[in-house]
């Protein structure tokens, strides 16, 4: 999704609003030189909310390897800078519902921050569901855009159909039934993830594969499709025997 649909799904929204004129009256900052203690509150309360998301959800939504540091310098870099925030939020019409017509305090990066975290947390009480869209979808495009050779690499794999599909082959490998189980220990920049089987009358779990990510769902993808691409896991038993 590009940022303009973002704005224009979200634009439709504040509309809405804007028409609704009783429910703006406690959004109305005019033009007050600084902002009054209701609306920093709010703003620390929407910041939260993003940082909440950006660190936290936004990174699982990723299927490609993404360090931490990868992520913190993209936060510093478009985020806390301010400059990609000012442009979003110059072109909805959420300044308009807070000036309602009056002069707002020079809108620079900080203050731009400040009036987005505000509708983060406006967002939260009326339309949660929008949250998506102004966090995650407005800086996953934009990861796309700045980091297009990152990006190509996404793709979308169904954990439990890779599960099912090795349980297949090792099945058919040893014409028994067998069993796959996860497992892995996460430290602070790093996940080490194995992949361990039994068959249907032993007790004692084998290990498949090892290997090390700088996060748990990549590390899981990559260890399952290590095992089924080409003859991976029968590969890997073969050279148990």
């Amino acid at each position: 999704m590009r940022q303009k649909q973002i704005i224009n799904q979200l634009n439709t929204i504040l509309i809405s609003w804007l028409e609704d004129e009783g429910s703006l009256r406690s959004y109305k900052i005019g033009d007050a030189k600084k902002l009054p203690p209701f609306y920093e509150i709010l703003a620390l309360e929407g910041e939260g909310i993003f940082l909440q998301r950006f660190f936290r959800e936004l990174p699982d939504k990723q299927t490609f390897d993404l360090t931490p540091q990868d992520w913190l310098d993209f936060y510093y870099n478009y985020a806390d800078s301010g400059g990609y925030i000012q442009d979003f939020i110059s072109r909805t019409y959420w300044l308009t519902i807070l000036s309602q017509g009056a002069e707002l305090p020079q809108i620079d990066r900080e203050i731009s921050k400040k009036f987005y975290f505000i509708l983060l947390a406006i967002l939260q009480r009326r339309a949660p569901q929008l949250l998506t869209l102004a966090i995650d979808q407005l800086f996953l495009t934009l990861w796309k855009q700045q980091f297009p050779n990152k990006s190509n690499s996404i793709k979308r794999f169904d954990v439990t159909q890779l599960r099912h599909k090795l349980k297949v082959r090792l099945n058919k490998y040893f014409s028994l039934a067998c069993e796959v189980k996860e497992s892995f220990v996460q430290t602070e920049d790093q996940v080490e993830f194995k992949l361990l089987y039994r068959k249907v009358n032993d007790k004692a779990w084998q290990p498949l594969i090892c290997l090390q990510r700088p996060r748990l769902k990549t590390a899981r993808i990559a260890a399952y499709l290590a095992l089924l691409e080409d003859n991976g896991v029968e590969q890997v038993l073969d050279n148990e025997r």
